[in-house]
């Protein structure tokens, strides 16, 4: 989208996948990727966000990434990996 009044270009897409294997509803998957970006003439940021969730009998777990850019170079990222236990559910 392209907001002529202040000459700013805005993007955002998201994408998600849902998985999961007949009679085993453990093997459950959740992906989600999200991009939103935007640009003013030369300048361009982005954010990419990366992430999974599952769970096992004992716990549910996400993990994920982000990442942010500038005009195409990477100035920060962060990766996470965190288990929750279920507790009776």
């Amino acid at each position: 989208m392209h907001l002529e009044a202040i000459d700013l270009k805005v993007g955002y897409t998201l994408n998600k996948h849902f998985s999961i294997q007949e009679d085993d509803p453990l093997s459950a998957t959740e992906t989600i990727t999200q991009r939103a970006t935007l640009a003013r003439g030369a300048w361009q940021v982005a954010l990419t966000l990366s992430m999974t969730l599952t769970a096992d009998a004992g716990e549910f777990r996400v993990s994920g990434h982000l990442q942010a850019e500038e005009n195409g170079r990477e100035m920060s990222a962060r990766d996470w990996d965190v288990s929750v236990p279920r507790q009776l559910v």
